[in-house]
């Protein structure tokens, strides 16, 4: 038996998964995940990102790394609260580093990339093809 294992579900390993489970005691914990975002999402995420980020500091925003910026903005969808909001509406935005966009699963990012769309949108960025 493992002390720990980390195994994506597919139709060939299920039964034997299955199987395994009925070999661990009582009291063990089993944890079940979505999957986590997708390739393309990823690659989506990072240039909208950056878009966002070149519009605001063009537009008087303090120069960050893209990473502050993916921070940032995960934390604004989010609704957490701690540094000043640097799109100029007075407000305060928590940067959350224990959470990244790593994190998300597929709905998630789909979800999180609609966000960053109409946020930039609606703050005037003209977003690339």
């Amino acid at each position: 038996m493992a002390d720990k294992f980390k195994v994506v579900l597919t139709p060939n390993n299920r039964a034997f998964l299955i199987g395994d489970l009925r070999e661990y005691p009582d009291g063990w914990i089993l944890r079940i995940d979505p999957p986590k975002r997708t390739l393309n999402q990823n690659g989506l995420i990072h240039p909208v990102v950056r878009q966002i980020q070149d519009y605001m500091e063009a537009n008087g925003a303090p120069k960050r790394p893209e990473s502050w910026w993916r921070y940032y903005l995960l934390g604004k969808y989010r609704g957490q609260e701690v540094v000043q909001d640097p799109d100029g509406s007075g407000g305060i935005v928590v940067i959350n580093r224990s959470t990244g966009t790593s994190d998300l699963d597929k709905d998630e990012a789909s979800e999180f990339i609609e966000w960053l769309y109409s946020f930039g949108t609606d703050i005037g960025v003209k977003f690339n093809a």
